[in-house]
């Protein structure tokens, strides 16, 4: 396992450093502003409809059967309301309600960023099922999985605790990922470890040891990652921790869905999982720069963040281009031409929030290249913002546009 992940490792790295893409090319055709602008101002129409017929207390999925929403997702991502359904369905939005239904009811503790940190791997984790062709669903193992690394992160990025204090949590994690009965010494590592125990009644520790092989990888990463904000590394050495950091994070979620894997799949899910980090990395260079937690983002001159930022994108696609195919060929192209579209959505958005880092010309580029201005994308965004106190998931402190429209992600 480990050789495969080191050789795939190797060769996106060795990518990286010869991908030189001078152009972005952040949609497929760069339209006059006009069009930018009739498009912006359906959008903003047929989600205003939307939101003038929602009910508080309305569920997500509740809100998905609105057509004026749906047409609003399908648009801001470039798709007709009903080819975005036929790739997505109702079960992303059932399984979203279940997840922070159950998230509250397991963990009423955690604050809204961690519910966040959390559902976005169960999303990531619908994505891979839909290529593996896994019903669309939340299973004890990808719930579980999901709330791990938000309760551990917590205490990991607690600024308040040692090196020592984090280190001899990792190694009682570790212990217990190993198969190993440990106590826990608190409420938190309590809740861990129950979740360990959840994906271990799914799957049978001899019977799929590589599961606990990619948990015990990410855990690792995981720890190694601590060096990011302990002393000054090099290049090459954020680059690692960054890639294997990412890797492992999505692998393991492959694992927890099918118990094993495809060396075309495992290559895939490397990539993907590599380009994911990248673009949190991305979104939260200047919160990472402040605290001090090195990536090749926050660490970056000026002129070498947009080469990084152009790397990103590229290596982005050529991650895609790596999905086995599915069953279904239409469903292929369509959920690459989504993902695609979703992961532009991401660079865009951090490009426009740390604009004030990019050369004028870079951003000018930029923003002739997506299918909106930055601006109206940012209008759309504040607007679902303002809107989301129209509805409510029971969330305490928060309400669900804080949660999937923030300005920055952790994973």
């Amino acid at each position: 396992m480990q050789s495969m992940l080191d050789e795939v490792i190797l060769d996106i790295t060795k990518y990286w450093y010869e991908s030189l893409p001078t152009q972005p090319s952040l949609s497929e055709s760069r339209e006059l502003y006009p069009l930018k602008l009739i498009r912006f101002l359906r959008l903003k129409h047929s989600f205003k409809r939307s939101m003038a017929q929602v009910d508080r207390g309305d569920s997500l999925y509740a809100l998905s059967q609105d057509p004026n929403m749906m047409r609003f997702v399908a648009l801001g991502l470039g798709f007709k309301p009903t080819t975005l359904n036929q790739m997505i369905g109702d079960q992303y939005l059932e399984t979203t309600d279940a997840f922070l239904k159950r998230a509250r009811e397991t963990a009423p503790q955690l604050e809204n960023e961690s519910i966040y940190q959390a559902l976005r791997n169960v999303w990531i984790a619908n994505t891979i099922q839909v290529f593996m062709g896994h019903p669309v669903e939340l299973t004890d193992a990808i719930f579980a999985y999901s709330m791990l690394y938000p309760l551990s992160d917590n205490l990991l990025d607690d600024p308040d605790l040692s090196g020592d204090t984090k280190r001899h949590f990792l190694t009682r994690f570790r212990l217990r990922l190993t198969g190993e009965h440990v106590l826990p010494q608190n409420d938190n590592e309590a809740m861990v470890f129950q979740m360990i125990k959840c994906i271990e009644m799914q799957f049978d520790r001899f019977a799929f040891p590589e599961v606990y092989d990619h948990l015990l990888a990410i855990h690792d990463a995981q720890a190694d990652s601590l060096r990011q904000q302990e002393r000054p590394l090099s290049k090459a050495e954020i680059l690692t921790l960054t890639f294997t950091k990412g890797a492992t994070s999505v692998l393991a979620d492959g694992y927890l869905i099918n118990g094993t894997m495809t060396p075309e799949m495992y290559r895939f899910l490397t990539y993907y999982g590599i380009v994911l980090q990248l673009c949190d990395d991305l979104q939260d260079q200047m919160e990472d720069k402040c605290a001090c937690h090195q990536t090749i983002f926050s660490t970056a001159s000026n002129e070498l963040l947009v080469r990084n930022t152009l790397r990103l994108y590229d290596l982005s696609q050529k991650s895609l281009n790596l999905i086995p195919a599915c069953a279904d060929p239409a469903i292929d192209t369509e959920m690459k031409l989504l993902l695609s579209r979703s992961i532009a959505y991401l660079i865009c958005d951090a490009i426009f929030t740390h604009r004030k880092r990019y050369v004028k010309t870079f951003y000018a580029q930029c923003n002739r290249a997506y299918f909106l201005t930055f601006k109206q994308q940012n209008a759309l965004k504040q607007l679902m913002l303002k809107s989301a106190d129209k509805f409510s998931l029971q969330f305490s402190g928060g309400t669900p546009a804080e949660i999937f429209f923030r300005d920055s992600s952790r994973a």
